[in-house]
């Protein structure tokens, strides 16, 4: 009797003690397995999500223009950074891959928020600051993420 309710005690005390695992304190967002943090070198600066309402104007000959909803289009999401020296070009390799797959992915703000699938619809690098062996000290970027809208061929299999 004592070893059940001290195999049970411990029991209740682990399941009581496990928390899901949560994301680094200073992750600001991760797009499938890609990341972007402060301490990862690649912190961002900004962020904006254009919505559509989902209405079309149409035009009427003699009279103001009619809308009509058609549905909504896809929200885009524009993220800025502003990255540094070696880690910032390492960055941006790393995104070029992730273009190059051409999969959606799944983007999720640091509070644990699942945004929905994204695509990457473009970035943009500028650098300034360049050294001798042409290395940018300094790289603004601006990456364009597309929502994915068709959900069948987004999930994983």
């Amino acid at each position: 009797m004592f070893a059940e309710s001290k195999s049970s005690f411990f029991a209740s005390f682990a399941a009581a003690s496990y928390r899901e695992p949560r994301p680094k304190s200073d992750q600001q967002y991760a797009w499938g397995n890609y990341t972007w943090s402060l301490s990862g070198g690649n912190p961002l600066e900004g962020f904006s999500r254009k919505y559509d309402g989902g209405f079309v104007e149409i035009e009427l000959l003699n009279e103001l223009p009619m809308l009509q909803h058609t549905g909504r289009k896809l929200d885009t999401i524009t993220l800025k950074g502003r990255w540094f020296a070696r880690d910032a070009q390492r960055h941006i390799d790393a995104l070029e891959k992730v273009r190059n797959e051409g999969k959606p992915r799944t983007l999720v703000r640091g509070d644990g928020t699942s945004l929905g699938q994204f695509v990457l619809r473009e970035f943009d690098a500028s650098g300034e600051q360049m050294i001798h062996n042409g290395t940018c000290m300094v790289q603004d970027v601006t990456i364009q993420l597309c929502e994915f809208g068709n959900k069948t061929q987004g999930k994983r299999s």
